[in-house]
């Protein structure tokens, strides 16, 4: 018999939460088929059978989170079948049983485990006291990605606001002027190591932009500009679109260089945005305010690492978004 384990998904993951199981113990699958169907702090993902074979035991329930190494999947394959027809579900099939926890189809599926390289389960749900909602998906992962950024990242914020010409589009032309800004003030660009102190200032801008959905936050990455305004437009809308239909990849949502979070269509005019390492910036954009009929004003919000960057960077950074989106006109 043979054993499959929850794979590194890359991006420093350390664990996923069980989606949806698309098979049960005796089904047959080609390499390839979906397996199952798990969620990160960075998207959901199938995972493929990793050769064609036989289903004999399933490891962990939905909404379980296992860390990465855990034992996902038992399975044989035809030389097994052979070799150890005893082992096959499809000619031993065993029912439910108290002592095995709950069942796929008729075998049962393991939910606990604690001998090495078996299944880990991250928390406790008995802890959680009566009245609370236990934290899954990306709740839970958007909760400890922000406390590990508040502990570690030494934030300070700036504010200002810029007052432009009523564009046709706003995100585009945000995103353009922050494209413009990074190559005019490269140090917010970047990435930063705590220890031994060090950084890394990207050439190329990629922008991760914040989108908010009922399940939480997610930050996928634009392509690596500049574009122009109706190449911006078409990038963010499609990642946009692909992250409220869960069609997110891992590859979407990695190797951001700086974050933009548009919360002004939601409410609220300033905020202290939190800077996502290894990134050193967010910019915030609030509310805008109409000045007249050709004329809005537009909060910002900038947070850095004041570890990676100066005051004076931040200000040259802000003052340089601010003059970029001023030039802006829609065609």
């Amino acid at each position: 018999m043979k054993t499959f384990c929850l794979p590194d998904l890359g991006e420093g993951l350390q664990d996923a939460e069980i989606v949806q199981w698309a098979v049960k113990p005796g089904d047959d699958l080609h390499q390839g088929q979906t397996m199952l169907t798990v969620e990160t702090a960075k998207a959901i993902v199938d995972i493929p059978a990793p050769e064609d074979c036989r289903i004999v035991c399933c490891h962990g329930r939905t909404g379980q989170t296992l860390a990465v190494g855990s034992l996902l999947v038992e399975y044989l394959t035809a030389t097994d079948r052979r070799a150890h027809p005893h082992l096959d579900p499809q000619m031993s099939r065993q029912t439910e049983s108290a002592d095995h926890g709950s069942v796929v189809g008729e075998l049962p599926v393991a939910t606990t485990s604690v001998g090495p390289g078996e299944a880990l389960i991250i928390g406790s749900e008995s802890l959680v006291p009566d009245g609370y909602e236990t934290l899954q998906g990306m709740r839970r992962s958007m909760a400890r990605s922000m406390t590990t950024a508040q502990s570690q990242v030494a934030r300070v914020t700036l504010f200002d606001a810029v007052s432009i010409k009523n564009p046709k589009h706003v995100l585009p032309a945000l995103l353009h002027a922050l494209d413009a800004a990074c190559r005019a003030e490269p140090s917010l660009n970047c990435w930063y190591q705590p220890w031994p102190p060090a950084r890394k200032i990207h050439t190329e801008v990629r922008i991760g932009l914040a989108i908010n959905t009922a399940d939480g936050l997610f930050v996928p990455v634009l392509p690596a500009g500049p574009h122009s305004l109706s190449d911006w437009r078409k990038y963010s809308d499609g990642l946009r679109e692909k992250t409220e239909q869960r069609k997110l990849q891992p590859a979407d949502m990695q190797g951001a260089t700086i974050t933009l979070s548009s919360f002004g269509m939601l409410g609220g005019r300033y905020a202290t945005p939190i800077v996502l390492p290894p990134q050193v910036a967010i910019l915030g954009v609030g509310r805008f305010s109409r000045i007249s009929s050709k004329k809005i004003e537009l909060p910002l919000s900038l947070s850095f690492d004041h570890r990676a960057a100066t005051g004076a960077e931040a200000a040259r950074f802000l003052e340089s978004f601010r003059q970029a989106i001023k030039k802006i006109r829609d065609r």
